[in-house]
């Protein structure tokens, strides 16, 4: 059958009064939306809380619970803004312990410290500045550190346990020295500030040996007690005060008498010395006491009681008066001004000395070698004498001028020969004036020589003796004397130009 006509409008629908119409469905458009908004809300919670869970069941901490001016690394260096810290749930999944324990004063743990049993060949490494953790002090650090593509934050503990140790010493002190804990302690093994005092006062007052304990005290309230030694030295040994024993002067003479005088201490300390001369009285002929105290750094005192006899000047007129050793003093006493200067040195004092005598003896071969006293008086009386006068003249200047000698005497040879060892700065030297008879060295002069040189003298070979000995001149036995010194003072030179002697001091 053929239509015509135009086609029919499905675009329009009928609503005549009466048509039927298919209802629409909603209800399952409102459940999706009502499950959205349900979420929507739950995630506001979540997001809003502080802790929560991640997509691996960790715990998420915030980060203010540990430092917050790091940036993480990555396993290639790169540096980006950190996110949230993840810290350990004490599962047995997470490689990392939350707690490592360092005993004071112990290295800073690596992060490895973290890993635990199992996990020992990962790589772990500190995201946090530990550079301000100072384990020689006691706390809790938070640290957070890096191990796989996670973040842990964990805690060091710094805690001492140990109680502090010391080697300590022994000490020598005198009697009454303050002491100081410290002062036995030569070194102290703690991890932290250690404290130290006595367990008891330390008396050093009592001389001997004893045990001193020191308490030992750390910051971590760890203690300990040490034991030491002290020796209390108490100096109970009077010094020793030599001085001339026994003097003799003609009344009106003067009288040094700190000539010869001197005091020495075991301990090496200063001596004072004082001179009670108050009973002299040296216009009067007599015999009088002259008392000397000596006194230590320790208070310990010494005497010594000299005798000074002053005689009539009439006595000079008897041969014992003549040649006395009252007037020996006098004679050289009165000398001595003329030959020798206060502000000369000891060496050119010694020098001059031996100049004069040089000079004012003449040699013979023969003197009085039985008092040399009467020798020197005489010798320089009558201006002759051998080599016992030289040495008697030498002697009695020396001593007067407040020099310490000793005599010696040749050891061998047909003849005997004298002369003196004399102290200069704390030393002994050789020294003598008598002139001598070999041609071949004549020149060589005994003026403040060494044991080595008087030993070598005239020994072929030494000292210009190529084919001349006269090996026994300045021969002597080592023993019988004190040994000289070994530093060259000074020489007595002869001016080959002039023939004049000068002297060289080194």
């Amino acid at each position: 059958m053929a239509y015509s006509g135009s086609q029919p409008d499905f675009t329009r629908r009928s609503s005549a009064p009466g048509s039927k119409q298919k209802k629409t469905n909603y209800k399952p458009v409102i459940v999706v939306l009502t499950l959205i908004i349900i979420a929507l809300i739950v995630v506001l919670i979540v997001t809003g809380a502080k802790k929560k869970k991640g997509p691996d069941d960790t715990v998420i901490i915030d980060r203010t619970d540990f430092p917050s001016d790091q940036s993480t690394p990555d396993h290639g260096g790169n540096v980006s803004s950190a996110d949230p810290v993840l810290i350990p749930t004490h599962e047995p999944s997470a490689p990392v312990t939350e707690l490592v324990f360092v005993e004071a004063g112990q290295e800073f743990p690596p992060a490895s410290a973290f890993l635990k049993e199992g996990y020992e060949h990962s790589f772990a490494y500190y995201l946090s500045n530990t550079s301000n953790i100072d384990t020689r002090v006691c706390g809790t650090y938070p640290v957070e550190l890096q191990c796989g593509d996670k973040t842990y934050g964990a805690v060091i503990i710094v805690r001492d346990t140990v109680a502090p140790s010391a080697q300590t010493r022994s000490l020598f002190v005198q009697k009454g020295s303050a002491v100081k804990p410290e002062d036995f302690i030569v070194s102290i093994n703690d991890g932290t500030d250690v404290t130290a005092e006595f367990t008891q006062s330390v008396d050093t007052e009592t001389k001997g040996t004893r045990q001193v304990e020191i308490l030992l005290k750390d910051a971590a309230g760890n203690s300990t007690v040490v034991t030491a030694e002290i020796t209390v030295d108490v100096d109970d040994v009077p010094p020793v005060i030599e001085a001339i024993a026994y003097r003799e002067i003609f009344v009106g003479d003067t009288i040094s008498y700190r000539q010869g005088l001197s005091a020495t201490d075991d301990r090496g300390g200063e001596v004072k010395i004082s001179i009670d001369s108050s009973a002299v009285n040296l216009k009067e002929p007599g015999s009088y006491k002259v008392i000397y105290t000596a006194t230590d750094e320790a208070g310990n005192t010494s005497t010594f009681e000299a005798t000074v006899v002053v005689r009539d000047l009439s006595e000079l007129d008897t041969d014992e008066g003549k040649y006395s050793v009252a007037a020996l003093h006098r004679k050289f006493s009165n000398l001595l001004p003329k030959v020798i200067k206060d502000d000369m040195s000891d060496i050119e004092k010694l020098y001059a000395i031996w100049t004069y005598v040089s000079e004012h003896i003449e040699y013979i071969s023969h003197s009085d070698k039985d008092n040399w006293v009467r020798e020197a008086i005489r010798g320089l009386d009558e201006g002759v004498g051998d080599c016992f006068t030289y040495y008697a003249a030498m002697r009695a200047f020396m001593e007067e001028a407040g020099f310490e000698t000793v005599s010696v005497h040749r050891l061998g040879g047909e003849t005997q020969h004298f002369w003196s060892l004399v102290k200069v700065g704390g030393e002994w030297y050789h020294i003598d004036a008598c002139p001598r008879a070999e041609k071949r060295y004549r020149y060589w002069y005994c003026f403040l020589r060494t044991d080595e040189e008087l030993l070598n003298f005239g020994k072929k070979g030494t000292n210009g003796f190529d084919d001349y000995e006269c090996n026994y001149y300045y021969q002597f036995e080592t023993s019988l004397y004190p040994a000289s010194g070994t530093e060259k003072l000074a020489d007595a030179l002869v001016n080959w130009d002039t023939g004049d002697i000068y002297l060289k001091i080194y």
